[in-house]
């Protein structure tokens, strides 16, 4: 530790009463180490106060002034304020500095830590600075989402999924920041918790916005102007499993009633991403809900796709069952042009436990193989296969599965797609080997 480090971990209340600013001192620290014993020296002050350890017990309270070297008397109410303003802004501008500088270090600040966090924001007082909790709980929130998307929104971290998470966290954090503001400050800027209070909480606020500013300066995908956005920019594959079970914030983003819509069409753009034509058949009628035709000339098939978004185990309901043994019989009638049906894939959220043997009694009856698979299982396969996708390696994956098709099922498709990768990347450079 740094001899200025030094001198800050030495720090008792009475002292801080004669700053007038700790910025000169902090500012000369070069080392995220001296930084992090800092937060911790003033944490621990914000944390002793909030306990009711204010550090003096006369009344009034004395102290030297060091900007103008004059002898200051304030009540022990008034000097506590004082005092809070110091330590709370002393605490709020190194961790801020931090963020800046170190993001990966973020989460070691005084306070951020999960137990840390926890303990403060369950925490219960009788003082006079009890709404400081508040104020710092909502700041120290701030500072863990802003270490965290400064790295995720870099990429200098993996993680991308969780980026919304960490978001939310941030704007509730810097919400609960700003409503202490409105809370406290009236429309003529006059602060009922007293001058001083409102110094903190304006700089904490400020501190709030300017990491807000630093995290979404540049934009974390970096867009062509010349890219103009088809079909497969609209596929959302962390969607689709929540699509298909109706979780509440689908609904919340989409609408109750447009749920089911979506979810049908993010299948299409994922089956046609397979490789196969997709047409969507009639709306508000009994069919199924897509066509899909092999696009591969060395594996001509058909297969019909039946999307079922709900919030329950699917069950394959009569209703369900009489409408594909009309359709399917409709297909084999009048599609006489385009491939042979191969078999009826079912997808939605979760198999009722009855499906396999309702599925293998549809199966006697249509004539045709039948299946359920999971949303969450397709997009799997879509994230893990890379490279040309043949038709016939998933046609064969999903008829030698069991009526409920798990994901090892269609792990057997990547498998042998990557193993015809191979053979073929071993194939050119044996060529090119010889070649030279």
């Amino acid at each position: 530790m740094s001899r200025v480090a030094e001198k800050f971990a030495a720090l008792e209340p009475s002292q801080v009463m004669e700053f007038s600013s700790t910025y000169k001192e902090i500012d000369e620290f070069t080392s995220t180490d001296d930084l992090l014993s800092v937060t911790r020296v003033f944490y621990t002050l914000l944390v002793r106060m909030l306990d009711g350890d204010y550090g003096f017990d006369s009344d009034p309270v004395e102290y030297k002034c060091s900007a103008c070297t004059k002898v200051h008397s304030y009540t022990q109410r008034s000097a506590l304020n004082r005092l809070l303003m110091i330590v709370g802004d002393s605490y709020a501008h190194t961790a801020h500095r931090i963020v800046h500088t170190d993001p990966q270090r973020a989460l070691e600040i005084a306070g951020c830590s999960p137990e840390e966090y926890t303990s403060l924001k369950n925490g219960e007082g009788s003082t006079d600075v009890e709404w400081s909790r508040e104020l710092l709980t909502s700041f120290i929130g701030v500072l863990q989402a802003s270490g965290v998307l400064y790295l995720l929104r870099r990429g200098d971290v993996a993680g991308e999924a969780h980026i919304d998470a960490y978001e939310a966290i941030l704007s509730t954090s810097s919400l609960g920041v700003f409503h202490i503001f409105q809370r406290t400050v009236d429309s003529q800027g006059t602060c009922s918790l007293g001058m001083e209070a409102a110094f903190l909480i304006r700089k904490m606020l400020s501190y709030t916005m300017h990491l807000q500013e630093a995290i979404y300066r540049w934009p974390m995908r970096p867009w062509s102007e010349a890219h103009e956005s088809g079909a497969f920019s609209s596929l959302r594959l962390p969607e689709l499993q929540l699509l298909a079970t109706r979780a509440d914030i689908v609904k919340a983003r989409y609408g109750e009633r447009k749920v089911e819509k979506v979810f049908e069409q993010q299948l299409a753009l994922l089956v046609q991403s397979f490789g196969f034509y997709v047409v969507s058949t009639r709306t508000g009628e009994s069919t199924v809900d897509l066509v899909c035709i092999s696009a591969d000339p060395a594996s001509p098939f058909t297969f019909l796709l039946e999307a079922k978004s709900s919030g329950r185990p699917y069950s394959l309901p009569s209703d369900d069952r009489r409408a594909l043994l009309q359709y399917v019989e409709d297909v084999k009638s009048n599609l006489t042009t385009s491939p042979p049906l191969a078999f009826v894939l079912i997808v939605g959220g979760a198999p009722q436990r009855t499906l396999k043997g309702k599925i293998g009694d549809l199966e006697l009856a249509v004539s045709v193989p039948v299946r359920f698979c999971t949303a969450q299982n397709l997009a799997n396969l879509r994230e893990n296969l890379i490279g040309p996708n043949p038709a016939g390696i998933i046609k064969k994956a999903i008829l030698q599965s069991d009526k409920v098709i798990q994901d090892e099922d269609l792990q057997r498709v990547t498998k042998e797609v990557l193993g015809r990768m191979k053979a073929q990347e071993e194939l050119v450079r044996s060529f090119l080997s010889g070649s030279a």
